[in-house]
């Protein structure tokens, strides 16, 4: 039935979103145990597909939890974790911009925020 394939999709898009998370996490704390130079931005992938990957993994994990819950307060919860982490991103950018200057200008330019372009996704490393 149809709520079995969105209950199936619900938790793919579950376990997508928590290994996102979870592999942009590894990397950065792989870059404070190994810290490159204070100037050098980490754009390796994912970071070289969207500039907050783990906030992109948690939208992507809520809203498939939210799909397989079939719970109205879970899209609820997914929406607003969008608005608050979009918050977060442009907050945690401000202090980017200031440590990184013109490095993280042209990143910004390059790199999409939250949410992927497929061109981006097959993009290969300069």
């Amino acid at each position: 039935s149809l709520s079995s394939w969105v209950k199936i999709l619900g938790a793919l898009l579950f376990l997508s979103g928590t290994l996102i998370l979870s592999w942009a996490a590894f990397l950065l704390k792989k870059a404070l145990i190994h810290p490159q130079p204070a100037d050098q931005l980490i754009i390796s992938v994912p970071f070289r597909w969207v500039r907050h990957p783990m906030y992109l993994g948690g939208i992507v994990g809520a809203f498939g939890f939210s799909l397989a819950s079939s719970s109205m307060l879970a899209i609820i919860y997914s929406f607003l974790q969008v608005v608050v982490l979009y918050a977060l991103a442009v907050m945690e950018e401000l202090d980017l911009r200031n440590r990184f200057g013109a490095q993280y200008e042209i990143y910004s330019r390059e790199t999409p925020r939250l949410f992927p372009s497929p061109r981006l996704l097959l993009r290969k490393r300069k």
